[in-house]
């Protein structure tokens, strides 16, 4: 379901909405104190991620590469100040390890809401002691400022705006809202117009979770959708209702009741699985994960949950002493794997062969002083458009090549394939940029790159222009190609078409773990970029390059590592000398040849 993740958005609401009531029932009955409330939030979260973390360790131990180990332990060391929100918001940029790929990615949410009930019970407190009125205009407007940050944020593409409480907090303060406003239908309003508002909000809902995708803006706006028909649920759902009916079923309860620990089990289990296979999950795999899943979440909320919130079966000062020490543990493991550099005991073969493949590889362009001639999706690109200064013999020492390299990160790597073959093309690239003006599914900034590449070309008299990308699945079609092809001959007399290159998904971390080399590259992308420009009636002025021939021969025998040379630098990468390699190559086919 394509918007699974909103999730998080739903849960966020049903969660200030159950724990708002709980506090102002106790608040009303004399009852509340935020000892106690801090304890049953120990009571409801530590025991069941403890065992959770404790029971996956030992797998990650055993599966993860030493790199990928140590920030397995930065994980579990930000788990245990929920701060793992602050920890993957740093660590996100386009280079960064995919989602799939991080046991302990999910904890983030759980992160945003206790940073969130850290401080909102004391809020709450003063709330209480307003009246209706007043407590309706505060949280109204705590309300509508996280929601206008949420969309300023969506606006602008931050990472920030989804991991971080300032853009989460309005969900939760909506289902707080209604609990503290008792804004909720009662039997009066029972009917047709409550059976309409419930029947609308669950089908609102469910079509949120179709239909919005990761490339919307969100958190922001189009939020309001899952937020507010959740709210509505909530507000309107009675025993009466088809909703209610609905979402009582009893298997539904039985999962929403095991959902905490559905919610902890299930991304390391796949992440892992990932890891062990190195491959995508099939279906059957995939089905046995689910069960595993479900199976591990039932015995987890029987044995684990259920005791731990019984107050009479620990005692405060035990509950709190159990906390403290599993916490203790979490930052002391992570300790561990930070200074060893994930080089922990029995891991010292595969952190020799990851130390060797760090020796080996070059960096795709070589060092260049002055301006970068690529932009980073984690820097502002103001100051990259500024002090560009990458025109063709913009490089000293190399001789000039009337051409440009435009593209994504892969056009940043292929600027290698001239530059250590002692040639200096104009280039302008950055992570994650679109061979076209950007969408709404790419960075703004891109925008700007390729109307600076445009002017280039122009004020320049550049003649070729080297268009590389790693195309999207979205992409992968002749009329995305074939626009990419109409907008550059607009500018450039001829335009190079490069074919992505060979793929090595896993091979880095099976060579470092097993020291396998002889392993299979992925040619699936390249085959069908080269599929789809085959059927093309292309102009005279496109040239195609099929990169899987030029470095891997008309044999298909690609090599991770030959010799002393890594020449992916990772999965889809070249390495400098992967770079120099498929440079020459293209110098012995005349695809680069000196300008007439």
């Amino acid at each position: 379901m394509p918007g699974g993740f909103l999730g998080v958005d739903v849960f966020f609401v049903i969660s200030g909405f159950l724990i708002t009531g709980i506090i102002e029932r106790e608040f009303s009955s004399g009852s509340f104190s935020l000892v106690g409330f801090y304890e049953r939030r120990v009571r409801r979260i530590l025991p069941a991620l403890g065992v959770v973390i404790v029971a996956v360790t030992p797998a990650a131990w055993t599966i993860l590469t030493p790199a990928q180990l140590k920030q397995y332990g930065q994980s579990v060391a930000s788990v245990a100040v929920f701060s793992s929100n602050l920890l993957f918001w740093q660590q996100s940029g386009y280079f960064d390890v995919a989602a799939e790929l991080k046991p302990l990615l999910h904890t983030w949410s759980l992160a945003v809401e206790e940073q969130f009930y850290l401080f909102f019970p004391l809020l709450l407190v003063v709330l209480l002691r307003l009246g209706k009125r007043a407590r309706g205009v505060a949280l109204s407007s705590l309300i509508i400022g996280s929601l206008v940050f949420a969309q300023v944020g969506a606006n602008a593409q931050w990472t920030s705006n989804f991991y971080l409480l300032p853009s989460r907090a309005w969900e939760l303060l909506l289902g707080a809202a209604l609990a503290l406003l008792g804004v909720r239908a009662g039997p009066g309003s029972a009917g047709r117009a409550r059976e309409a508002v419930s029947f609308l909000a669950l089908i609102a809902l469910v079509g949120s979770l179709v239909l919005l995708t990761e490339n919307d803006p969100l958190p922001g706006v189009l939020s309001l959708v899952p937020v507010g028909a959740t709210a509505a649920l909530l507000w309107s759902s009675g025993p009466e209702t088809l909703a209610y009916r609905v979402l009582t079923l009893k298997p539904l309860v039985t999962v929403g009741l095991m959902s905490y620990s559905i919610y902890l089990w299930h991304q390391p289990l796949f992440v892992l699985a990932r890891h062990a296979t190195r491959s995508d999950l099939g279906a059957p795999l995939a089905a046995i994960l689910v069960g595993l899943t479900l199976a591990l979440s039932s015995v987890t909320y029987r044995f684990v949950e259920r005791p731990f919130r019984r107050k009479h079966w620990l005692s405060r000062q035990r509950i709190f002493l159990l906390g403290a020490i599993l916490s203790a543990g979490f930052l002391a493991f992570g300790a561990t794997a930070q200074l060893s550099g994930g080089n922990l005991p029995g891991k010292a073969d595969a952190a020799a062969r990851e130390a060797q493949l760090a020796l080996m590889w070059e960096p795709p362009t070589p060092p260049r002083p002055g301006s970068p001639c690529h932009w980073q999706d984690w820097t502002p690109v103001e100051p990259y458009l500024e002090g560009w200064n990458c025109g063709v013999g913009s490089d000293v020492d190399l001789e000039p090549l009337n051409a440009i390299v435009v593209g994504d990160s892969h056009a940043g790597v292929f600027a290698g394939s001239f530059l250590r073959n002692g040639l200096s093309v104009a280039r302008a690239s950055g992570n994650g940029c679109s061979l076209l003006p950007p969408d709404e599914g790419s960075y703004t900034e891109c925008a700007a790159i390729v109307d600076l590449a445009v002017s280039e070309i122009t004020e320049s008299g550049i003649k070729r222009a080297f268009l590389v990308n790693n195309y999207q699945p979205e992409e992968l079609t002749e009329a995305f190609i074939q626009s990419v092809v109409n907008f550059w001959l607009q500018t450039a007399e001829e335009v190079i078409l490069m074919a992505p290159v060979p793929e090595f998904p896993t091979a880095h971390a099976t060579y470092v773990n097993s020291g396998e080399i002889e392993l299979a590259a992925d040619f699936s992308k390249a085959d069908q970029f080269m599929s789809i420009v085959s059927q093309m009636n292309l102009p005279s002025r496109v040239t195609v390059v099929d990169t899987s021939r030029l470095l891997c021969g008309p044999q298909r025998e690609c090599r991770l590592i030959d010799g002393d040379d890594l020449l992916w630098l990772d999965a889809d990468h070249l390495s400098g000398q992967g770079a120099r390699r498929l440079g020459s190559a293209m110098l012995s086919e005349g695809v680069i040849a000196a300008e007439s």
